[in-house]
């Protein structure tokens, strides 16, 4: 991928507590990632995306998600619309010391 080629890929990550309620969110958008065509998020920005999201917190809510997880969206260039390229579903996310769930 060409480093200069802006990623449409965008990201939500969200909390929800144990019963079941979002208790935040943060919408951002991959500004690069490594490796390059596949990797992880290395530089994000913050974007408020009410598509991702509404998106997010609805595909959460429909399985009682409890804790923290994420979904990321691609933009298809075609229409226009997110795409969900994946979503992680676990009550800790990022690292070891991610918060538990809150009551």
């Amino acid at each position: 991928m060409d480093p200069r080629t802006r990623l449409e890929i965008y990201f939500c990550l969200l909390s929800f507590n144990a019963a079941g309620k979002p208790l935040v969110h943060f919408e951002g958008r991959k500004l690069f990632q490594w490796m390059p065509a596949c990797g992880n998020t290395a530089v994000a920005e913050n974007t408020v995306c009410d598509v991702v999201r509404d998106v997010s917190v609805r595909l959460f809510e429909a399985v009682g998600f409890k804790g923290m997880g994420s979904v990321e969206f691609k933009r298809d260039p075609r229409d226009g619309r997110f795409k969900i390229t994946s979503r992680l579903l676990e009550g800790r996310i990022c690292n070891p010391i991610s918060p538990s769930p809150a009551a």
